[in-house]
């Protein structure tokens, strides 16, 4: 557990499930991966998402990635940026300079630290954050917020 004792309500858990499942469809949609299936698997403390595999633009290398999202405040608040495995640093060069250099190897503020991750300081439509727990697909969820993610990728690409 990256906080200590976590207790999340049944509900929140089930709403974290319906979410891992909606990013594993959507990373489904890019086709298989050279490193296994592509999946979001909840972390059994409830606070964390592993996003396995997850697709990144033309021109980055490796072609996918994988990422740790901090759910802990879910859902009144989407995850405070992402975390990028750093095993290839080029790619987390190519990331921090498309962000201005704001990436963090150990953390920043009230971000903790992850062993083997990069911080993106990475906010979700302006830091604005709708989320309909009685119909997640309809409000903002982790899926949109991972596809932006991709798309600013992208645009960052093209610029």
């Amino acid at each position: 557990m990256l906080f200590g004792s976590s207790r999340i309500s049944a509900r929140t858990l089930n709403l974290l499930r319906w979410e891992c499942a909606n990013i594993t469809d959507y990373l489904a949609s890019f086709g298989p991966t050279h490193g296994g299936r592509r999946r979001a698997v909840l972390d059994d403390s409830g606070e964390f998402i592993r996003v396995l595999g997850m697709p990144l633009p033309t021109g980055y290398h490796p072609p996918s990635c994988d990422l740790i999202l901090l759910v802990d405040r879910f859902p009144v608040q989407p995850p405070c940026g992402l975390f990028l495995l750093d095993s290839h640093k080029a790619q987390v060069r190519k990331i921090a300079a498309l962000f201005g250099g704001h990436v963090y190897e150990d953390g920043y503020g009230f971000v903790p630290s992850i062993p083997g991750y990069a911080w993106v300081c990475y906010y979700y439509e302006a830091q604005r954050w709708r989320y309909t727990p009685e119909a997640p697909a309809q409000g903002d969820n982790l899926r949109k917020f991972l596809s932006s993610f991709y798309a600013a990728l992208a645009a960052g690409d093209d610029a």
